[in-house]
């Protein structure tokens, strides 16, 4: 998710392919109507997944009740989160984002050279690194979010043969103005009422939305068997997939099984037991979707013990007697080991906070210390990591999160830290 400590960068360009040739998406909102140039050639993933939404053409997952439906996602959905001058966020159903839908994440499309204008700049958002999912901000801003962080999609752009050439930057400007609470909420609510396509150009009406290797999301057929012993769902669970189950006893009130994540090295499966579920209830519901990645994916590794896991990130000047920009984490069970740099070696302990196909969240309790304002502190990291790609069995990436300092075991300070990911086998 942005946060409100920015990166910015100066002024980029941006080659978007032949003007005749575009996908524009007009979003009427309850302050007006703007028109957003989709970069379906350099963000292929991003727009596809935008389209795929915003026209209800493939499923998504409602995170409220783990149930799937297929129409347009955008309609009735706030910009929920506004930073004067800076960015106006949309695209949220919950507001947990690890919990939000659509009900997968997809990878990032880095190395974009930038927009030909610094204003009103599209992105997906995230938590980090090829978490993408839903949300998505404008900037407000003359100088861009880096788009290292961030895949840039769209851009709202002027039209000069309109009968205002401002109007749509107008209305995403007063979206920007609108007054907000102490956590940047709008006090009125900004609604997106509609989302419509628009295809100019023979290459964007070619252009596939579902052939952009995304996830796939579908109901999943399935059978229950022996419902009054040791009761089991029988349904395919194939490597490549994250399948999820939602349970009611009345039809109204759903509640959620921890999903299965299968990596494409993983063992397939094939039942899943409910017999707790079940229990002396006389009646139970079953709903079953299943999320399938693109042939050919990275995923992140099933397991780390036996593996080393070296993180390099940027220099925190605040911090002195630093340990160092890299730390080589070797990994003797899933929950820690050794940890190693030109400081010296020691114990630390990680803790996984949730995990998707292409990454993880973790905390990692490190044996080093540093001074903050002419003190000693303690050092954790908490770390959202994402594989880009993967050769044998090594794994590189990247990781974005906090430096966090403790003193007296209480949380003293906080630093954002961005880096590189490797992970080899021992």
């Amino acid at each position: 998710m942005l946060k409100r400590s920015l990166c910015l960068v100066g002024g980029l360009a941006m080659a978007t392919g032949s003007v005749s040739a575009q996908i524009y998406a007009d979003v009427k909102t309850t302050k007006g109507t703007f028109t957003m140039q989709l970069y379906y050639q350099t963000a292929p993933r991003a727009v596809a997944n935008f389209i795929r939404l915003a026209e209800g053409s493939s499923y998504w997952l409602d995170p409220s009740n783990g149930l799937l439906k297929k129409e347009p996602y955008y309609n009735g959905l706030k910009f929920h989160r506004v930073l004067q001058g800076v960015v106006s966020q949309a695209g949220a159903r919950v507001d947990e984002p690890t919990d939000d839908g659509p009900g997968y994440t997809f990878r990032d499309e880095m190395g974009i050279p930038g927009a030909v204008d610094r204003f009103w700049l599209v992105y997906m958002d995230n938590i980090g690194p090829n978490t993408n999912r839903a949300r998505f901000f404008m900037t407000a801003s003359s100088a861009p979010v880096t788009y290292s962080a961030h895949t840039l999609f769209a851009q709202v752009n002027n039209d000069p043969q309109a009968s205002d050439p401002y109007a749509s930057r107008k209305v995403c400007y007063d979206i920007n103005q609108v007054a907000v609470d102490d956590e940047w909420k709008p006090v009125d609510d900004v609604i997106i009422e509609e989302v419509s396509i628009r295809r100019v150009g023979a290459s964007a009406q070619a252009f596939d939305e579902h052939g952009q290797d995304l996830p796939q999301m579908a109901p999943l057929a399935f059978s229950l068997l022996d419902p009054k012993g040791d009761a089991s769902l029988e349904m395919e669970m194939p490597p490549g997939s994250l399948t999820r189950l939602s349970y009611s006893g009345d039809l109204n009130d759903w509640q959620q099984e921890p999903s299965r994540l299968l990596s494409g090295a993983s063992e397939a499966e094939s039942a899943w037991d409910v017999s707790s579920l079940i229990g002396d209830a006389s009646n139970m519901f079953f709903h079953v979707s299943q999320v399938k990645f693109p042939a050919n994916s990275v995923y992140w590794p099933d397991q780390l013990k036996g593996r080393d896991m070296q993180i390099a990130t940027n220099v925190v000047p605040e911090v002195s007697g630093q340990i160092g920009t890299s730390t080589v984490y070797r990994f003797s069970s899933e929950s820690g080991g050794t940890a190693y740099n030109a400081v010296g070696a020691g114990a630390f302990n990680v803790k996984v906070q949730s995990r998707h196909w292409l990454g993880s969240a973790m905390e990692f309790e490190t044996p080093y210390s540093c001074i903050y304002n002419g003190k000693v502190h303690t050092m954790k990291y908490r770390l959202h990591l994402g594989v880009d790609s993967m050769s044998l069995s090594n794994y590189s990436g990247r990781i974005r999160g906090s430096l966090v300092l403790f003193r007296g075991g209480e949380e003293r300070a906080s630093f954002g830290v961005t880096g590189t990911l490797s992970i080899t086998s021992t």
